[in-house]
């Protein structure tokens, strides 16, 4: 959370901060980030449900152009990550990748 709320980058959501709490009946504390408005997840975009999935007998496509835009912000995002705060993202996958209503983040 501490290099999020730092982060300055536009394919990289923003964190306006973050802070500590229960969730409902749990003695666990748990971190939770406030982010810039977020629409879905990358996973949206590929996986339809399964009843829709079941009906069409068919999964979303994305074309080559989308998916190289979508490639090329997460590499850049990667590598700002790890230049300006040696960080590295281990946790990637389709429903860790955000977006904003404009389609980035």
């Amino acid at each position: 959370a501490y290099y999020h709320t730092r982060s300055h980058h536009p394919t990289i959501l923003k964190c306006y901060g973050c802070f500590l709490g229960h969730i409902q009946d749990s003695a666990k504390v748990s971190i939770f980030l406030v982010l810039e408005l977020c629409t879905g997840s990358l996973k949206d975009d590929l996986v339809l449900p399964r009843k829709e999935y079941e009906r069409q007998q068919q999964c979303k496509h994305l074309s080559e152009d989308q998916v190289a835009k979508i490639l090329h912000d997460i590499v850049q995002a990667l590598l700002y990550l790890h230049s300006e705060f040696g960080l590295t993202h281990n946790d990637i996958k389709a429903c860790n990748l955000l977006k904003s209503p404009t389609g980035e983040g």
